[in-house]
Formats: C-alpha cells, sequence, structure tokens
C-alpha cells in the first residue's frame, strides 16, 4: 500500500507542474483532448501537454495526411545520409518529421494521432508535398514497418 502511496503523490506532483506549464486546468486539458481525440492513459493526467496556444487552422479541427517512415541511412535519404536535416539539426526518433514547408512551416510544433509524441518541422524531402510527412525512425527496420499510413494531424503555432 506504501508504494500505490508514492505513486499518488508523483502523480499529483506531475499535474502541479504540467498544469502549471500547459497553463491549462485539468478539466480544460481533458476537454481539449476530447476535441483533438487524443485518448488520456489516466484520467488525471495528460497523455501530451499540449501548450496554451492557437492553431495554424484557426480551429481544433485535424488536417488527414499521408505519413511514411524514414530513417538516415543511405536507402532513405540517398546522399543527405549524414543524419543532419536540412535545417542544421540533429535527426532524432519521437522529434523529427519531414514535411512541405509551403504547407507546414519549418520549425512548427506538430501532434500525430495515435503517436505520443510533439514532432517538429526539421526537414525536408523531395517526395514530401502537400499533404504528406516523412516520420523519422532510428532504424530501417523500424521505418519500414511503419510503412504509409493516413493520420490526422494538428499543427500547433510556432
Amino acid at each position: 500500500m506504501e508504494g500505490y502511496k508514492d505513486l499518488k503523490i508523483m502523480v499529483l506532483i506531475l499535474l502541479v507542474v504540467v498544469t502549471t506549464l500547459t497553463g491549462f486546468t485539468i478539466n480544460e486539458q481533458n476537454q481539449l483532448n476530447e476535441q483533438l481525440e487524443i485518448p488520456t492513459v489516466f484520467p488525471e493526467i495528460y497523455t501530451i501537454p499540449v501548450y496554451k496556444t492557437t492553431y495554424h487552422t484557426k480551429t481544433v479541427d485535424a488536417t488527414m495526411y499521408t505519413l511514411t517512415g524514414y530513417c538516415s541511412c543511405d536507402i532513405c535519404c540517398g546522399i543527405y545520409s549524414n543524419g543532419i536535416t536540412s535545417t542544421g539539426t540533429e535527426v532524432t526518433a519521437g522529434r523529427t518529421i519531414a514535411v512541405d514547408p509551403d504547407v507546414i512551416p519549418l520549425g512548427s510544433k506538430v501532434v500525430i494521432e495515435g503517436l505520443n509524441n510533439i514532432y517538429v518541422a526539421e526537414d525536408i524531402g523531395g517526395a514530401i508535398q502537400g499533404n504528406k510527412i516523412d516520420v523519422f525512425f532510428a532504424t530501417h527496420e523500424q521505418a519500414w514497418n511503419f510503412g504509409r499510413q493516413k493520420r490526422k494531424i494538428w499543427i500547433l503555432e510556432n
């Protein structure tokens, strides 16, 4: 029972920190999660922090995108397989995505349906045009297994 008490205290501390950082109350965050169709792991805490901001779309409606996986190997990136994005950052799994900068400005933060991270538009690719996104993975096998998918995304304002 002592471990459960410690867990409850840690959850309460996490709630205070996340609420302070995001500027949202728990009820506001849960309402936003419902609007964005982001599932919550526990009713008391957030799946991902969504910072109090406005959206490029001026609504909380999601837009469907075609997603593919890529890694920094020669097969995926050819001569650009050095692990450095077009914005000069190091590619990082769980953060880096490649976008069409005419659709999603570089540096934008993006929430992808079903993936519990906030991704950053750090890279571009020749085949990435329009409503397409390349999600970076650490290995070619992970990128290949991700394949091609259609998912909702939300673009957070910088």
